[in-house]
C-alpha cells in the first residue's frame, strides 16, 4: 500500500524460505506478486504450489481466478469442476465457476452455479447478488430477478448491498415506491459509510425521491464532508430541488 513493492516481495520470499517452502507461505507470496501486477510471477508461484500439492484449495481458487481474468476459461473450468466434484460444498468454488461462465458468455450456466452456491449452508450473499444482477440484465427475466432479490433480502435483511439490489430490481419492475422503502432501509443500516450512502442517494434520485436522497446524502456528508463525489451530488440534488420549485 505504501509503494514498497520490492520490499514486500523480499519479505514474503524470506518467509517462504524460513518456513521451508510452506504452501500457505508460497500462496501468500503469489498473492503479493499479483497485487503488484506481476501476473507471470504469481502464476509461477501458484503452479509451484500445485506441483507440490495438486489439491491445495486456496491456490486452486486463486489460480483459477487468474485464468478467468486472462480469458483462459477452459483451463479454469476444468480445474474448478474437478475441485467441486470432490468438494461439492465449497461455495467459493461454485461462485467462481459462475463468474467464469458469465465471463465466457454462458449466462444460464452462471446462474445455475450461483444457485448451487446459494443453496449451501454458508452465509455469503455474493452468489445471490450476482444472480440478481445478471437476471436484471437478461431480456424478459426481470420478474425472476425481483423474486431472487426478495428471497435474498429475506435472508439478509440488514445487508446494505442486498437492500440496494432489491431496490434495483424494484426500479426495473416499475415499483418506485417499494424501491424507495428498500433504499431508506439501506440508508439506515449503512450508518457512517459515506460511499454506501452516496450510492443510496444516487438510486433515490433515480426513483425521483429528492427528499430521501437529500437525507441519505446528509449522512454521507457527516462522514466525508470534503469528498468531491459527495459535493457533486449535493449540487445535483440542489439543482433538482430548484427544478421542482420552478
Amino acid at each position: 500500500r505504501r509503494g514498497q513493492g520490492a520490499k514486500a516481495v523480499k519479505i514474503a520470499e524470506d518467509l517462504v524460505k524460513a518456513s521451508g517452502g510452506d504452501l500457505a507461505m508460497l500462496n501468500f507470496l503469489g498473492n503479493i506478486k499479483g497485487r503488484l501486477g506481476d501476473n507471470a510471477g504469481m502464476r509461477a508461484v501458484y503452479e509451484q504450489v500445485l506441483a507440490k500439492d495438486p489439491k491445495y484449495r486456496q491456490t486452486i481458487i486463486n489460480l483459477s481466478m487468474l485464468d478467468i481474468d486472462e480469458g483462459k476459461f477452459d483451463v479454469a473450468r476444468a480445474r474448478l469442476a474437478g475441485w467441486v466434484k470432490d468438494n461439492p460444498g465449497d461455495g467459493e468454488a461454485w461462485f467462481q465457476l459462475g463468474a467464469l461462465e458469465q465471463r465466457a458468455g454462458q449466462p444460464q450456466q452462471a446462474l445455475d452455479h450461483w444457485a448451487r452456491a446459494e443453496g449451501l449452508p454458508v452465509r455469503d450473499p455474493r452468489p445471490g447478488l450476482a444472480r440478481v444482477s445478471l437476471l436484471l440484465q437478461m431480456p424478459g427475466r426481470v420478474p425472476e430477478g425481483l423474486a431472487a432479490a426478495r428471497s435474498l433480502a429475506a435472508k439478509y435483511p440488514e445487508a446494505v448491498p442486498v437492500l440496494m439490489a432489491l431496490a434495483q430490481a424494484q426500479l426495473a419492475s416499475r415499483e418506485p415506491a417499494s424501491a424507495v422503502q428498500s433504499l431508506q432501509e439501506a440508508s439506515k443500516y449503512a450508518g457512517g459509510d459515506a460511499a454506501a450512502q452516496l450510492q443510496v442517494a444516487r438510486m433515490l434520485l433515480a426513483a425521483n425521491n429528492t427528499a430521501a436522497a437529500r437525507h441519505a446524502l446528509a449522512k454521507a456528508q457527516q462522514s466525508a464532508p470534503e469528498d468531491i463525489d459527495v459535493l457533486a451530488m449535493q449540487v445535483e440534488i440542489a439543482a433538482r430541488g430548484r427544478d421542482a420549485a420552478g
